[in-house]
């Protein structure tokens, strides 16, 4: 049996050597900084165990993937992060007490191997212990009520409204009008949105949700702007990468086909496609994009090497929000796309 690994980072040869030297014993998948792509490829990948790759990351980088660390504790997955020793002392400055495991580079792949097969075998069993401790709910001898069956619920108290209500705040029983404002509107929608849900896991998600979008507003930020860039040119994947990643979350694809099927799982606010492609080339990729209704309106910058005037014509009756010259000027990429974008 294989156990499924997660990654993501910048140490593109870190990342290669899962996928080249580790897939016998991994079945690996790569997923990008942003939440909603770390926790759809969560739900549907259900990940043994959780990397991050470390090479020079942004603390916004930093804070954005560790904010994955709560569900993947839900969900029984360990995080772990590769990297220079300097690499990992920043991120654990940024998290700390976020990984579960460090391992400092350089290191080689069978021991990067076994480290984490002793942490993913670890993990397994104290999730296997918690949940053979639970098969038999300890309950006080002779009790057979239901309501203390909920360890939720104080001790003798037997009111269901009550004991949700101490679980989620955590606080004690006071005189109304010692307890602040806030503090009782806080209870009351608590209550309410438990009783709405039908599931704990339900409740939690819908709060950890609520949680990392005040999180934001208090931080004034808002969602980075995703960025999809299609182009048969791995160089020119990579520098165009290295150019927006500061101010956008980048996705890659080398081909139309390749870019078709990521926007079949996941969202993007803009393509940058080149026009001349073998296979399908951008003006093909792009009626296809115009053909489905879920692509549609996304908005796509042409890049371009042909500098005949025939040929620019025919990209602009396609009616592309713009089109780029290549070689690709950063100034005049980030201008462009700031106009289409913000």
């Amino acid at each position: 049996m294989k156990y499924k690994v997660l990654i993501t980072g910048k140490n593109d040869p870190v990342i290669d050597g899962f996928f080249t030297k580790m897939g016998d014993q991994f079945e690996v998948l790569s997923t990008s900084s942003r939440y909603e792509d770390m926790a759809g490829h969560m739900n549907y990948f259900a990940p043994d165990i959780f990397v991050y790759c470390l090479y020079k990351e942004s603390q916004e980088r930093i804070n954005k993937v560790a904010s994955i660390k709560r569900r993947l504790s839900q969900n029984g997955a360990s995080f772990v992060t590769i990297g220079a020793k300097e690499d990992c002392a920043q991120f654990e400055a940024d998290a700390p007490g976020v990984s579960d495991l460090t391992l400092y580079l350089p290191l080689t792949a069978n021991v990067v191997r076994e480290e984490i097969i002793k942490l993913i075998q670890k993990s397994k069993a104290a999730v296997d212990n918690v949940n053979a401790s639970a098969v038999k709910p300890s309950v006080p001898a002779g009790n057979v009520n239901a309501s203390a069956v909920k360890p939720s619920a104080p001790a003798g108290n037997a009111n269901t409204s009550a004991a949700k209500s101490g679980a989620l705040t955590g606080s004690t029983a006071m005189p109304a009008s010692d307890v602040p404002r806030t503090t009782k509107r806080r209870e009351l929608s608590d209550s309410l949105i438990r009783e709405a849900l039908t599931s704990d896991e339900a409740y939690e998600e819908m709060i950890y949700a609520l949680e990392r979008k005040l999180d934001l507003l208090e931080a004034g930020s808002t969602r980075r702007k995703h960025v999809l860039i299609v182009d048969d040119d791995a160089m020119m994947l990579k520098l165009m990468k290295e150019y927006l990643h500061e101010k956008y979350d980048v996705a890659t694809a080398l081909n139309g086909k390749i870019a078709l099927k990521f926007l079949e799982r996941k969202q993007t606010d803009l393509i940058l496609l080149d026009y001349e492609m073998p296979g399908e080339n951008g003006p093909a990729v792009l009626e296809q994009l115009r053909a489905s209704v879920d692509t549609r309106d996304i908005p796509v910058i042409f890049l371009t090497g042909v500098t005949e005037g025939k040929k620019i014509q025919e990209a602009l009756a396609l009616k592309p929000q713009s089109y780029l010259l290549k070689p690709i000027q950063r100034g005049k990429l980030m201008e462009a796309i700031g106009k289409v974008i913000g």
